[in-house]
């Protein structure tokens, strides 16, 4: 089993680990809803080097990255990072993933953890401009610092001004107070202001110590809250709320779409008469609804579809949940049931995300 360069700390402080991705990966150090809250109201700092992470660098990068990436790379300018998909043939989901343009001629982009090998096959099979892919996902950690005063921290560990990734978003190459080199994106997974740092591997336990050193209260947040937090915002988990059989459509992607563009899958998507269309609910009750549990038809009982994902919602204090109904109901039915062990409970449909961000934090 693999082990990120922050192992020893985890350890140290206790985390519960567990095999995630084939890493050894802190799960929770306290509790879940203890870190979740935590993030939300002060600051937290995860670790999440099972990440992927591609480079792609040289005079067609981009239009090389246009034929496999579902966004529209030209728009991308350079500092700035999108949210983008890797589709199949059929239109279905390879991967979701980050692409971040540093320079004029290169870009970066972070998969998910299991799926590095899976993408990067993906990529090699179907890409036909040249250009220098190169997989860096064993060398580099990626941090993900998040919450309120993610700001003040941040400005703590750069030599530089912090002024460049003012907005969300934002990216750029950096040089660390440990002398360290690498790259900061005003970007994250919980919807707080926050940065995800790429730092060397054998300069990120430099890193930590001078984040341990910082007056900044700062905690390691483990990947059950990151889990609970991402669902507080409707944000999609690769393996459960998305994958190669469900399409952009189907989840409410097509922002991510460059709808005039030509890349991997795009020919089958537009043809695509999506069957199931991804929402969230409100439970009413404190159960919890988990992946595979049935969405049933409040008065005929049939089954219109499945839970991908559910929690609890520590910020709001309601039970949540996020489901796959029959496209053609989308738009009349409201009200549903969820079968929890032979329980049926009702659940409302909610706009996403759940929780609100403070705009003093946004």
């Amino acid at each position: 089993m693999k082990t990120t360069a922050l192992h020893a700390i985890h350890v140290a402080q206790g985390a519960k680990m567990v095999d995630f991705a084939g890493y050894h990966m802190p799960m929770v150090y306290s509790s879940v809803k203890e870190e979740h809250l935590w993030v939300r109201q002060e600051v937290g700092l995860f670790d999440v080097s099972h990440m992927g992470l591609f480079k792609i660098s040289g005079e067609l990068a981009s239009q090389s990255l246009q034929e496999i990436f579902s966004n529209d790379v030209n728009k991308l300018s350079i500092g700035k990072a999108h949210y983008t998909l890797l589709l199949n043939e059929t239109g279905g989901i390879v991967d979701d993933l980050l692409l971040y343009r540093m320079t004029a001629n290169e870009y970066l982009a972070v998969v998910n953890a299991a799926n590095i090998a899976k993408d990067w096959d993906h990529i090699v099979d179907n890409k036909k401009t040249e250009a220098l892919w190169e997989n860096l996902s064993d060398d580099w950690s990626i941090l993900a610092l998040q919450g309120p005063r993610s700001t003040e921290v941040m400005q703590h560990i750069l030599n530089e001004s912090s002024s460049s990734l003012s907005s969300l978003n934002d990216c750029c190459p950096v040089t660390f107070s440990t002398g360290a080199k690498g790259y900061v994106a005003r970007t994250g997974y919980t919807g707080e202001v926050g940065y995800e740092i790429i730092i060397p591997q054998g300069d990120t336990n430099g890193l930590w110590e001078i984040l341990e050193e910082g007056e900044h209260n700062l905690r390691l947040i483990g990947l059950g809250a990151r889990d609970t937090l991402r669902t507080e915002m409707g944000f999609c988990l690769y393996g459960q709320d998305i994958d190669e059989n469900k399409s952009p459509k189907e989840a409410g992607l097509m922002w991510a779409v460059h709808a005039q563009g030509h890349f991997l899958g795009k020919a089958a998507l537009d043809l695509q008469n999506p069957g199931k269309k991804r929402l969230g609910f409100v439970l009413d009750s404190y159960r919890i609804a988990r992946p595979g549990q049935a969405i049933l038809h409040p008065e005929t009982l049939e089954t219109l579809g499945e839970i991908t994902s559910g929690c609890p919602s520590f910020s709001t204090e309601q039970s949540i949940a996020i489901g796959y109904i029959d496209a053609d109901l989308e738009k009349s039915l409201n009200h549903v049931l969820v079968d929890i062990r032979g329980k049926h409970i009702a659940a409302q449909r909610s706009k996403m995300p759940f929780y609100k961000i403070s705009a003093q934090h946004a």
